[in-house]
């Protein structure tokens, strides 16, 4: 076990730190950062959000949340606006700028993913997208700070 769970450390480092390269150049070409990229993703995907459940959803503190959604607003790339139903509650959602760099971001996310499935045997790729959700639901499941505690 103790092998395989080395080779699994591997992996993922190796994955980490080629999905933060592409991270980086894709930040870089859309002109906005690592943390506003995946910002103006979540946002794309998940529509008009409450600051809170953004910065919930993302694993960040909603200090940190609000300062990278003030440059998204002064870049007019979000709007943010008080909740009709809760006025303490701050909800953000793309602009029209906004989605458009968000569509410039997924269409580079796709053609990218879809690179590295082409590059996988034809025979092979169920397996590992079979995979790969095993591997979600797992550590979806199971917390770095709950093993850590032993």
């Amino acid at each position: 076990m103790e092998h395989g769970v080395e080779a699994l450390r591997d992996l993922f480092r190796t994955v980490a730190r080629d999905m933060g390269l592409f991270d980086k150049s894709e930040a870089t070409c859309c002109g906005v950062t690592t943390a506003q990229n995946r910002t103006i993703l979540e946002l794309g995907y998940g529509g008009t959000v409450s600051l809170l459940d953004l910065a919930e959803r993302l694993g960040v503190d909603k200090s940190t949340m609000s300062r990278t959604v003030d440059h998204l607003v002064r870049a007019r790339l979000v709007e943010r606006r008080q909740d009709s139903e809760n006025r303490r509650y701050i909800k953000v959602s793309l602009s029209e700028q906004g989605e458009a760099i968000f569509r410039e971001i997924d269409g580079k996310l796709s053609r990218y993913y879809e690179a590295i499935l082409s590059a996988i045997p034809e025979e092979k790729r169920e397996q590992v997208q079979q995979s790969a959700l095993l591997l979600a639901d797992a550590m979806e499941r199971v917390t770095c700070c709950e093993s850590c505690d032993e």
